[in-house]
């Protein structure tokens, strides 16, 4: 009897075992945005790019930090529309080995852009008063998987100007980790990746980093090279 019941409380042991490990194997992450209407949120942007052509020896270098405000206009259950405004920007560019400042950068600040999520994905921009295309401002916000997802699962954005491929790398303390890989089309080819850090109950980017390394052919048939890195930290 006594050998009977020492077995059956095993069995009950290594079934609680079981459900507990197969409850963390299969866990699901939901992932959405949580915008409130009029909620404001600030990114500071660092980034560093140098441009190279691949038939000549001349190397330009650009270094730049930008501060981004986005303003919550509209938010519901799945979609939300947000105001993207630029309002500093800092740094220099060393063109033909001569050190400047920034290109236009009094018309880069006070860029707006408007842009509206639906269901976790950029559906539509807009520009308002945007006086460069030097950055775009409305790149900031993956496009979420529709289903909850697990740690290893991977999902894929497509249009007409680029393929991403995201995976789910783990999740510490709420905070997931996302690495993702951009393949451009057209005229361009290399590839941008790096990884996104997404405060999973809060429903926000908290940190983004990432490295570029591409080629783009010119109407001039020339290629150039074009390597960067860049980090994006929300800051409010």
């Amino acid at each position: 009897m006594y050998y009977k019941k020492m077995e059956s409380m095993n069995i009950k042991r290594y079934l609680v075992i079981l459900f507990i490990s197969f409850s963390l194997l299969g866990k699901g992450y939901k992932f959405e945005y949580y915008f409130k209407s009029g909620e404001r949120i600030i990114y500071f942007i660092n980034e560093i790019q140098q441009v190279s052509s691949l038939k000549s020896k001349y190397q330009d270098t650009m270094k730049m930090s930008i501060t981004m405000i986005d303003s919550v206009l509209f938010a519901s259950s799945d979609s939300v529309v947000i105001m993207s405004r630029i309002k500093d920007v800092s740094g220099s560019v060393v063109l033909n080995k001569k050190k400047m400042d920034i290109p236009n950068k009094d018309k880069l600040i006070g860029t707006k852009i408007l842009k509206t999520i639906v269901n976790g994905k950029i559906v539509k921009t807009r520009s308002i008063n945007t006086n460069s295309k030097q950055t775009n401002p409305g790149t900031i916000y993956f496009p979420l998987p529709q289903e909850p997802i697990s740690v290893g699962d991977t999902w894929i954005d497509e249009d007409k100007e680029q393929s991403s491929r995201f995976e789910l790398e783990s999740v510490k303390k709420g905070i997931a980790s996302i690495s993702f890989i951009v393949t451009p089309k057209g005229n361009t080819e290399g590839k941008i990746y790096g990884n996104i850090f997404f405060n999973i109950s809060k429903g926000k980017i908290i940190n983004e980093s990432l490295k570029s390394e591409l080629f783009v052919k010119s109407r001039w048939r020339k290629v150039f090279h074009i390597t960067g890195s860049a980090n994006i930290e929300r800051v409010q």
